[in-house]
């Protein structure tokens, strides 16, 4: 608080003891106070009933029926009162929004970078590569990069697709380049298609956003197609509340087998929250193929997006 701010609360302090001149002083307030009572008081009591309620439904009832008399009170006399009352009251709420946002980015900054220095600064937890980068098909690599057509097939597994250059951490049967898939040894600019089928729930949310799909997006050049397949974690939250999928198919789908260190789940994705994380990533027009596709136990749904 500024010296003038201190000198003139001093001053109220000290004239408010005088006993005429302190009635006068706080008289103004004692009117004010009477004016909004008989509204006020009666909006703390809903408010607390409010809080008190015992579903959703009624608390959502009680709030806004507290509007409505809001409403119906600001055409009385204390109106222009009430209307500044609740503008400061709805400032500070959007200031400590603001504040609350700030504090978990802050929070996430945090956490993400101990995590990385918990694995000597290499990466985060999640799906990674145990092997030494190496190309075990040069040939198939350098044909597809002299006709401009290399697609990759991402985190291929067991899986290897035909026109793909299959890339996975291990070194399986099929694989034509083994490479931690969020750190692919190919030049920025020379990919045509990215494709990963169930592999963006195996990394945690914040390297995601700021190492896997921002490495994937750097490899494409302009106009390049990127395309994940992932489970649709609505899809089958809606079969478990529908009982059409028992808790265990679920439990399986959502976490991963955990067979092995690359077969753990650390991710779920809703629609609009996965189309948001493209969208972020830098990919445009993008668009679902489709959703809630059954894909043995689990619902699957692929999304596109393309580089600008």
């Amino acid at each position: 608080m500024s010296s003038l701010g201190e000198l003139l609360l001093r001053a109220y302090a000290f004239l408010i003891r005088i006993p005429v001149l302190g009635y006068l002083i706080r008289l103004p307030l004692r009117v004010l106070r009477a004016i909004l009572r008989p509204v006020v008081i009666p909006i703390i009591h809903e408010v607390t009933s409010a809080l008190q309620a015992d579903t959703t439904d009624g608390l959502q009832s009680r709030i806004q029926g507290i509007e409505q008399r809001l409403d119906a009170s600001s055409a009385g006399p204390q109106g222009p009162v009430l209307a500044a009352l609740f503008d400061t009251t709805a400032g500070l709420q959007s200031q400590i929004q603001a504040l609350w946002q700030r504090l978990d980015f802050v929070r996430a900054e945090a956490m993400f970078e101990m995590r990385t220095l918990a694995t000597s600064g290499n990466r985060e937890v999640g799906y990674e590569s145990r092997e030494e980068a190496k190309i075990k098909d040069r040939a198939k690599l350098d044909a597809a990069l002299a006709n401009q057509t290399l697609r990759l097939n991402v985190g291929c597994g067991h899986i290897p697709l035909e026109g793909y250059l299959n890339v996975d951490g291990r070194d399986l049967p099929g694989v034509d380049l083994v490479s931690d898939v969020a750190a692919i040894p190919l030049d920025a600019g020379s990919v045509a298609e990215i494709f990963s089928s169930h592999l963006l729930e195996h990394f945690p949310l914040e390297h995601l956003k700021r190492v896997v799909l921002p490495h994937w997006q750097g490899l494409l050049r302009p106009g390049g197609l990127f395309r994940a397949i992932v489970p649709d974690a609505e899809g089958m939250i809606g079969d478990y509340v529908a009982k059409h999928m028992s808790f265990d198919d679920l439990r399986e789908v959502t976490f991963g087998l955990q067979e092995y260190e690359g077969d753990f789940h650390f991710n779920m994705f809703s629609r609009d929250g996965l189309t948001k994380l493209v969208e972020d990533a830098g990919f445009e027009n993008v668009r679902y193929e489709f959703t809630n596709r059954m894909n043995g136990k689990c619902r699957d749904m692929e999304i596109r997006g393309i580089k600008p």
